[in-house]
């Protein structure tokens, strides 16, 4: 497990735990989508578009912390 630290706002450290191997995308659907658009993948898109899915899980699980609670919501996001 790899385990990524975040600073909440009351000064202390939340852990939040990721599988570095479970994929946040799925590069064939995304691909397909693109496809039927009309648009080609380039080789870094699915790359970036998994750090951006993983930003937002992480800045939703520290609001989900920060406010108590052990399920995330929309809202969190």
């Amino acid at each position: 497990m790899l385990a990524c630290a975040l600073q909440g706002t009351h000064s202390r450290i939340l852990t939040i735990y990721f599988f570095p191997f479970y994929p946040m995308i799925v590069q064939s659907h995304v691909k397909e989508t693109l496809s039927k658009m009309g648009l080609r993948c380039g080789g870094d898109f699915c790359d970036a578009l998994a750090k951006s899915c993983e930003d937002i899980v992480k800045k939703a699980a520290w609001r989900c912390k920060e406010n108590k609670r052990q399920t995330v919501y929309g809202c969190d996001c």
